[in-house]
């Protein structure tokens, strides 16, 4: 599997690029403006993308609908997971519900020019919130969003790293994870599984193994150090732990 990440070589994006060092390799790419591969459960490999779009170009996107068209191209492509970060610091006019962004002189309208000078663009705050929930909800693209360069390319970095091993071997996360991709499960677990959890050494992980070959408190109160040794994740270490502790050893 490649060790870095591949960046496109947009003019806009070289001054990122730079910035992130040799994890990135720049090649034309067709769809989005990062790719790498990462490691999803039981070491599948899995193709990521990231899009990165300022205030601006995102309103483009949204009137144009030329985001929806790239999204497309990319799932046709065979990306497993779409990042959208969003650069730059923008809220809602307080008066109008209209967007603004931050600068030298503090929040005002985005503008774009004419013959006539500089004019203002009229855009609904709600539209980009709007656009933003349904690519989340329906299109499954996670958002993050950045007030900086410096900060996009330790996001994507951070994006990379943290993909380049499985759900499975990050301690972290592994209270909630599940072997179903790509939504982690929140239902309560049985009641098996809950007494099986309060064991010394048995995590979430290992309780739902047990169960896999112990239904019962009854049948794990039957089980030899053998049949738990068995048990994916239970060694002789913990098989012998596990004997001991349900006989009050």
């Amino acid at each position: 599997m490649p060790a870095y990440i591949y960046g496109t070589t947009a003019a806009n994006d070289q001054a990122l690029i730079r910035h992130m060092g040799d994890v990135v390799l720049p090649i034309p790419i067709p769809w989005g403006d990062f790719l790498f591969w990462g490691v999803w459960s039981s070491g599948t490999l899995t193709k990521y993308l990231i899009e990165r779009k300022g205030i601006g170009d995102l309103m483009d996107c949204i009137e144009s609908s030329r985001h929806i068209e790239q999204l497309k191209r990319a799932r046709e492509a065979g990306f497993d997971h779409i990042w959208l970060i969003i650069e730059g610091e923008y809220r809602p006019d307080p008066r109008t519900g209209m967007v603004q962004t931050i600068g030298r002189n503090g929040w005002s309208a985005i503008t774009f020019p004419t013959p006539q000078g500089p004019r203002e663009r009229n855009f609904a705050y709600t539209r980009i919130a709007n656009y933003l929930i349904q690519l989340q909800s329906y299109a499954g693209v996670h958002i993050l969003h950045s007030l900086r360069m410096t900060e996009t390319a330790t996001l994507i970095t951070e994006l990379w790293r943290v993909h380049q091993k499985p759900p499975e071997d990050h301690s972290t996360f592994q209270t909630f994870y599940t072997t179903t991709p790509p939504r982690i499960s929140f239902s309560k677990p049985s009641l098996e599984r809950r007494m099986f959890k309060e064991l010394t050494h048995i995590d979430w992980k290992r309780s739902e193994e047990l169960v896999g070959h112990f239904p019962s408190m009854a049948k794990l109160m039957e089980a030899q150090v053998k049949d738990l040794e068995a048990v994916d994740g239970v060694g002789k270490v913990i098989a012998q732990s596990i004997y001991r502790e349900l006989r009050g050893d």
